[in-house]
């Protein structure tokens, strides 16, 4: 039994599709039942989050926990209580969506709060796989756009750094493959799309799906979060979206990986058929259901190339 945390998110619900396909037995924990389709689970029980007594209950008979937290001040503190809670219960494997940049940027307050829990995975002596992917596609679209819809900007504090901007989809297909198989344990797996993007090109990128016009504009941080908050994005969405804005202006977020590939035999997705796929997104249209592949038995290891 798997049990999945994070299944409201973008990356959790196509896991749980691609599980659900692949008729893994899942349980997931919950705030209030009947939230998720009920054809992709097996259980579904409630949590809080806040009491140890109540993650180790749900967690108990499981032997394997993904590990996916919101983001915000209770991140940290809610995934140790779950990886304590995992011990006690008798999970065997975690896998953990993480963040890139560790080792490299060491005064980031959310890449420590990573780096942390990873070690306490390590030293508690689970079987593991760590997946460390680069921003998301998806931020564009969520977070950026209304934005763009009504304003024809792509606003972010980038300037001409370059970003190996990585799909959802892609990063839930390389956790449902290491959830299945046993190939990737031990292994940290860096997961980027095909190539390096500016923003300039982003919007050029944009531009050419949506038929028409965007661009590009270039602001200090504080400049930036303030232009979104005119143009109504929500603070939860601006924190997102600047939470790895420091890992951003490094030369590591452009590198490429061959990860994805690598561990589920299919090419990451280029970022034009991320935005054609989301092109409701960014033109007020009503949300439509995108093709999420099915995991491929993996091959019996990657490729390992420098990243962080």
């Amino acid at each position: 039994m798997i049990f999945v945390t994070g299944a409201t998110g973008l990356i959790g619900a196509d896991l749980l599709r691609i599980l659900a396909a692949q008729d893994v037995p899942v349980r997931i924990g919950v705030h209030a039942t009947g939230r998720i389709p009920t054809q992709t689970v097996h259980e579904e029980v409630r949590v809080n989050h806040a009491s140890d007594s109540s993650v180790r209950k749900a967690l108990t008979g499981c032997e394997t926990l993904f590990l996916l937290t919101s983001f915000g001040p209770a991140q940290f503190e809610t995934e140790m209580r779950l990886v304590l809670a995992a011990v006690q219960a008798g999970v065997r494997k975690i896998v953990k969506i993480s963040v890139p940049g560790i080792g490299v940027l060491r005064d980031n307050e959310l890449i420590e709060h990573h780096r942390a829990i990873e070690n306490e995975i390590r030293i508690l002596g689970f079987q593991y796989v760590f997946l460390r992917p680069h921003p998301l596609m998806q931020d564009f679209a969520f977070h950026l756009g209304e934005v763009v819809r009504e304003q024809g900007i792509v606003f972010k504090p980038a300037g001409e750094s370059a970003v190996s901007y990585v799909d959802a989809r892609d990063v839930a297909l390389v956790a449902a493959t290491a959830l299945i198989h046993e190939t990737q344990n031990g292994r940290t797996l860096f997961l980027t799309g095909p190539r390096a993007l500016s923003n300039v090109e982003v919007a050029r990128h944009l531009g050419g799906i949506l038929g028409r016009e965007v661009r590009y504009v270039d602001l200090k941080v504080g400049d930036a979060r303030d232009a979104l908050r005119n143009a109504g994005v929500d603070e939860a969405s601006i924190d997102v979206l600047f939470a790895l804005h420091p890992f951003e202006q490094t030369e590591i977020a452009a590198r490429v990986t061959n990860h994805v590939e690598k561990v589920t035999g299919r090419a990451p997705r280029t970022f034009d058929q991320f935005a054609a796929d989301y092109r409701w997104a960014f033109e007020g249209g009503i949300a439509e259901e995108v093709e999420v592949a099915e995991p491929l038995r993996p091959e019996a290891g990657v490729q390992d190339q420098p990243s962080a």
